[in-house]
């Protein structure tokens, strides 16, 4: 896990928080005297570890943001929220705890808003193409969507 800054960038870490299994980092700080608390996760693999560790992370993100500061999550759900994010059009019982996690912290999947008529896939199966999902996400504050003025799925190896 890591969260990265670009060379030069002023900001004043206020505190971290990670968890003991490496799949969640919280930083809260300060940008140009601006409060954020940027998260990193990686969610599990298996469906039941999945929805546990999701309905944690709510809990805890609630529990160390600090009050008005701007909460954005990147990282790896292994979900999918809409089914034209799949393949294969389904959905599983983590996709409502993820959309309950995003309704509770008023988080907005940017890439969806900015690209709502496209389909793209971060996680692109190369035994099954009928695998494909875009399981990589960037969720935002509601109030910041209208700062953002792109977002793009890049695939590289």
């Amino acid at each position: 896990m890591a969260i990265l800054f670009r060379d030069g960038l002023e900001y004043d870490i206020i505190n971290t928080l990670k968890d003991e299994d490496g799949r969640l980092l919280l930083i809260n700080l300060k940008i140009a005297n601006v409060e954020y608390s940027l998260c990193n996760i990686y969610c599990p693999n298996d469906l039941n570890h999945r929805i546990s560790f999701l309905k944690k992370i709510s809990n805890c993100l609630k529990e160390n943001t600090n009050t008005g500061s701007t909460l954005l999550i990147g990282g790896d759900f292994n979900c999918v929220e809409y089914v034209d994010d799949r393949t294969s059009q389904t959905l599983d019982k983590s996709s409502i705890i993820l959309k309950q996690l995003k309704d509770q912290l008023s988080l907005q999947d940017i890439w969806k808003i900015i690209n709502a008529n496209k389909i793209e896939y971060t996680y692109i199966d190369p035994s099954n193409r009928k695998n494909n999902s875009r399981i990589d996400k960037f969720l935002i504050s509601s109030a910041t969507c209208n700062y953002a003025i792109g977002c793009k799925i890049q695939h590289a190896p």
